[in-house]
């Protein structure tokens, strides 16, 4: 595998977590909430759920995206109202 699509060196653009990988190189995190798979909600009518294979094909999204980006957007989401 070629660890350099995936890892910025340090001095890179790109924001990073502040933590280093054990060859040096910076590394960048983040957090995908997902819901309950559709198998996981029979009894709960009003419950969002998504299917395995969507939640998958997300994920691959997010992680290419991550990839080809290399400057992450300060961005706040959601609401718990």
């Amino acid at each position: 595998s070629d660890k350099s699509k995936f890892e910025t060196k340090p001095g890179q653009h790109g924001r990073t977590s502040g933590q280093r990988t054990s060859a040096g190189y910076a590394m960048r995190a983040g957090f995908v909430h997902v819901p309950y798979m559709e198998a996981q909600i029979l009894n709960r009518a009003d419950t969002a759920a998504l299917s395995l294979t969507t939640m998958v094909n997300g994920a691959k999204a997010a992680i290419i995206a991550a990839v080809r980006n290399k400057t992450d957007l300060k961005l706040v989401g959601g609401s718990l109202d």
